[in-house]
């Protein structure tokens, strides 16, 4: 487990960050202050050496932490640029807060089981209600009275949550809230035929004992989803010479093509080679300019995106490393989800 965890919440106007220390959630200070508005560029790149400062860094790269970066109604293009830095890191996520929101509340035990409730992070204010189909919904409310406040501490329980895959897993969640219905419809069709009290009391203890079983096998599930890893490519992160600044001319038709070096579908170790990549000049398949050998970031089953001698450019998302029971084709549905996120 990574030993440093730092939660960043950012709003359509604020940034704030949190870590955790010795068991307590420590805001990030910005001279003094636990928030800073992001608008002007000096101002984003001073939270950045914020936390390189508070965690005595030099760079990103050589920390021993993860993040999870919380959007609240914030749709700049700041999100980006920052969630590409965090990249850096051995572990990072992007979430958007309606995805998490009920279960912070819950977290915190103040979840309301009736009515709304509005929650306010900084300048960003939520309505938590109950639809129509007795669906809890989240969303943005002019509502301002009777607002819970959250800071980037309450969000720690994310960790422990798997956050980062938030959303991705709806539908199992929609199949089991419908189950409970049907059951609890059960439970009053037997109370209206004045059955036995047993009777009531069996289906009862049937509805726990179901929904206890659809929790394990959704924990089960999130479980090995939080095993996966992601190899991808970038020429900046391999190429000693780019951190040398002595870089390739690309317009001169520098290119960079894609070897396996094993089969899809086979089991690997950490630290296996599992690629190459091979820097050309021009179309010239012959004599390589520059190789890169690209290893497994954990131990699986390997399924690569990303087909072999191919054109792959100075980035690209080369394979995913999972459980080895898991088929390609539910591994490939999440990537649909998640990965348009992940590359830096």
């Amino acid at each position: 487990m990574l030993s440093q965890k730092l939660i960043i919440i950012m709003t359509k106007t604020f940034i704030s960050a949190s870590f955790l220390e010795d068991g307590r959630f420590v805001p990030l200070s910005f001279d003094g202050n636990t928030k800073m508005s992001y608008a002007e560029e000096t101002n984003f790149q001073g939270f950045l050496t914020a936390i390189l400062e508070t965690f005595n860094l030099e760079k990103l790269e050589d920390a021993d932490m993860s993040a999870i970066l919380v959007l609240c109604g914030s749709k700049s293009e700041k999100a980006n640029q920052l969630n590409s830095i965090l990249s850096k890191l051995k572990r990072n996520s992007m979430i958007s807060v309606e995805y998490v929101l009920p279960y912070i509340l819950l977290s915190k035990g103040e979840l309301k089981k009736e009515g709304s409730q509005i929650v306010s992070i900084f300048d960003s204010f939520y309505n938590l209600e109950l639809s129509e189909k007795n669906l809890l919904e989240c969303h943005l409310t002019d509502e301002k009275d009777d607002a819970i406040s959250l800071n980037a501490g309450d969000f720690f329980p994310l960790f422990f949550a798997d956050a980062s895959k938030f959303g991705a897993d709806e539908k199992l969640l929609d199949e089991k809230d419908e189950e409970i219905k049907q059951l609890k419809d059960k439970i009053k069709e037997i109370e209206a035929k004045e059955l036995e009290k047993e009777n009531i009391l069996a289906c009862t203890k049937q509805l726990l004992e179901d929904s206890e079983h659809r929790a394990e096998s959704i924990a089960k599930k999130m479980e090995i989803i939080a095993k996966r890893s992601i190899i991808y490519w970038k020429y900046e992160f391999y190429s000693e010479d780019f951190v040398k600044g002595l870089l390739p001319s690309f317009s001169r038709g520098y290119r960079f093509e894609l070897s396996h070096l094993k089969k899809d579908d086979t089991k690997v170790n950490k630290g296996d080679e599992i690629a190459i990549v091979k820097g050309f000049l021009g179309r010239a398949t012959v004599n390589c300019n520059e190789q890169f050998n690209l290893r497994a970031k954990s131990s699986g089953k390997i399924y690569y995106l990303t087909d072999e001698f191919k054109d792959i450019g100075v980035s690209a998302i080369i394979a995913v490393i999972c459980d080895e029971n898991e088929s390609k084709e539910e591994v490939l549905k999440w990537c649909k989800e998640v990965l348009p996120n992940y590359l830096p």
